[in-house]
C-alpha cells in the first residue's frame, strides 16, 4: 500500500512540474546555431543567451523583408527590427559577416 501511494505521488509531482507545454524549434534554429559557431566567445559564455535572441530577431526580420512584398503595411515595422536587431549585434560584436550581402541589399532597398 506504501508503494502505491508513493508511486502515485511521485507521479503526480512529475506532473505537476513537467513542462506545461510542448516547446517547438524555431525554423532559424539551425541557422542560429551555425552563426553561433562562428563566435568568439565559447558557447557557455553568458552572452550566449542574448546574442540567440538578437539572431534570431534579425533573421525574422531578414526573412520578412526578403519575402515582402512592396505594399505590405508592415513593411516599415520590418525595416526598423531588421536595424534594431543588426544595432544589438554591433553592440554584442556579433560576427555577421555571412549576412554581409544580405546586410548590403536590404541597407540600398527604398523602405
Amino acid at each position: 500500500m506504501k508503494l502505491t501511494i508513493l508511486s502515485l505521488f511521485i507521479l503526480m509531482c512529475s506532473v505537476a512540474f513537467s513542462q506545461q507545454y510542448e516547446t517547438t524549434p524555431s525554423k532559424y534554429d539551425n541557422v542560429i546555431d551555425e552563426v553561433m559557431i562562428e563566435q568568439s566567445f565559447d558557447f557557455d559564455d553568458p552572452i550566449v543567451k542574448d546574442a540567440r535572441i538578437i539572431l534570431h530577431d534579425f533573421l525574422v526580420a531578414l526573412d520578412h523583408i526578403s519575402k515582402g512584398e512592396a505594399t505590405d503595411p508592415n513593411r516599415e515595422q520590418y525595416f526598423l527590427d531588421f536595424n534594431e536587431a543588426l544595432r544589438k549585434a554591433n553592440e554584442l560584436n556579433l560576427n555577421l559577416s555571412m549576412f554581409q550581402y544580405n546586410i548590403e541589399e536590404i541597407s540600398k532597398m527604398t523602405h
